[in-house]
């Protein structure tokens, strides 16, 4: 089982794959996948400790839903002056779940040494990982908008290194 430590709108979270968060209101919109590089990692029993962050793994999320959670009561008394108030609030928050934690020993994209085209080129399409290319064909990798024949060559050459 992989468990990562993550920092998400202020707080710490440990996760893992499936895992649904209830954070303070991201500015992402509803359905939008973004990675996070995670502080502490535990993956087969081998912890990694980032010093800050671990820039060789990564923690894939994806935004839910954005709605208003439960609501606070805060009451106001005085004795003796018939003084009572009640008001109540609502905090905006995001149900965000754990996609995937990935985790690739070579480091992100930059560790490959690909042109800037290319690496800007997927990192447009939401790849950047090292792991994430290694799971993907050459026809997948021919679909991504700015990655043609030459570029899918690079791709393919710098994975098998």
């Amino acid at each position: 089982m992989t468990y990562a430590v993550i920092e998400l709108s202020g707080s710490q979270f440990l996760v893992s794959e499936g895992d649904k968060l209830k954070v303070n209101r991201l500015s992402k919109d509803e359905g939008k996948t973004f990675s996070l590089v995670p502080l502490l990692l535990v993956s087969e029993g081998e912890v990694s400790i980032g010093q800050p962050s671990l820039e060789a793994a990564q923690v894939r999320l994806k935004i839910l839903e954005h709605k208003k959670d439960k609501k606070i009561e805060v009451r106001r008394f005085r004795s003796k002056s018939r003084y009572r108030r009640k008001t109540g609030h609502r905090e905006l928050i995001s149900i965000v779940r754990v996609e995937k934690i990935i985790t690739n020993e070579a480091g992100g994209l930059g560790s490959l040494g690909l042109s800037t085209r290319t690496e800007n080129a997927l990192k447009i399409a939401g790849i950047e990982s090292v792991g994430e290319l290694k799971e993907m064909s050459k026809e997948e990798l021919l679909e991504i908008k700015g990655v043609g024949e030459k570029a899918a060559k690079e791709i393919i050459t710098e994975i098998n290194r």
